[in-house]
């Protein structure tokens, strides 16, 4: 719950704050822990520390008799860091991994099925999480694409032109989603004609329903 209340941030968040940039994949920070995400943390040569635990609403962790480490803001290798330097206290020189355990990301927007999906690996193409989401609807503006993510500094937009690449496959480089990103597919706006037409259907058919 915890973690959908984060998305439900970074999904208003696009339209009413955050940063946007080109759309070059060196652009894109990486990745920020979030409260309520799993995570795995692995501790080389000591299993009993070694754990899968959940980020707390305060955004710790408990490591056992090392006491808790704060988290959620920080990247996985400098969570791992956090850590390292917590139980440097206990243990010579230890070497620790922390990886995500659940991989999800959401596509939004003007797409047939959008929603959260799973995430196989830690990073997935943008056209392959696309089509995850069932594909564009018809009435998908593909020149007008956001990719955000979560970062320190609070949620960072991509703006991205998918129509374009698709037309031109290699011709623009699109940055990978990595997991907890959203990727929203704006709508196109009907055009002033078709809009004239379907005012003019509703007073014609008010007009006809009360002669």
């Amino acid at each position: 719950m915890i973690f959908c209340r984060y998305l439900l941030a970074i999904a208003l968040a696009m339209a009413v704050s955050g940063r946007t940039s080109a759309a070059q994949p060196e652009q894109l920070p990486e990745r920020t822990l979030l409260p309520g995400e799993v995570i795995r943390i692995e501790i080389e040569g000591e299993e009993e520390l070694s754990r899968t635990v959940t980020i707390g609403s305060d955004g710790k962790v408990s490591l056992g008799f090392p006491g808790e480490v704060e988290l959620a803001g920080l990247t996985r290798p400098e969570a791992a860091e956090a850590i390292r330097q917590t139980l440097l206290r206990y243990l010579r020189d230890p070497v620790v991994a922390v990886s995500l355990v659940e991989h999800r990301f959401s596509v939004l927007g003007a797409v047939r099925r959008p929603g959260q999906f799973p995430m196989l690996g830690d990073q997935i193409p943008v056209l392959d999480a696309l089509a995850q989401a069932g594909g564009p609807e018809d009435r998908a503006n593909l020149r007008k694409v956001r990719l955000v993510r979560q970062t320190r500094e609070g949620p960072h937009k991509v703006l991205l032109d998918l129509q374009s690449a698709i037309r031109e496959p290699g011709s623009h480089a699109l940055p990978l989603m990595q997991p907890g990103d959203v990727l929203y597919v704006d709508r196109r706006k009907p055009a002033l004609g078709t809009t004239l037409l379907t005012v003019a259907g509703v007073i014609a058919s008010m007009a006809w329903a009360f002669r």
